[in-house]
């Protein structure tokens, strides 16, 4: 299971991983479903959008993170491999520009 140690739980119930919101929207069949509610502007898509778990709403914000790293150049795009449509960093000595 993944390391959510960047998730901080607020005083409103609300939770916050790598400056983004998510709040809590349990249905009565899916108990642990969350919602991203605030971010920065390169998560302004995942505004809304609602996840069957915190896991599932952290992976969503990573990738989010890691595609705007490459569009702003901070990645190298030789470094980046492209596996079913998703978006994997391979690090090497190369990593950084």
């Amino acid at each position: 299971m993944k390391n959510l140690k960047k998730l901080q739980i607020l005083k409103n119930g609300g939770m916050r991983y790598n400056n983004v919101r998510i709040e809590n929207t349990p249905s009565p069949t899916m108990t642990e479903m969350v919602q991203i509610t605030k971010g920065p502007a390169y998560t302004k898509p995942l505004w809304g959008k609602k996840y069957v778990n915190v896991l599932k709403a952290s992976m969503a914000i990573d990738v989010s993170q890691n595609e705007n790293k490459i569009s702003k150049g901070y990645i190298d795009p030789s470094c980046v491999v492209s596996l079913d449509n998703s978006k994997i960093v391979v690090m090497n000595d190369n990593f950084l520009k």
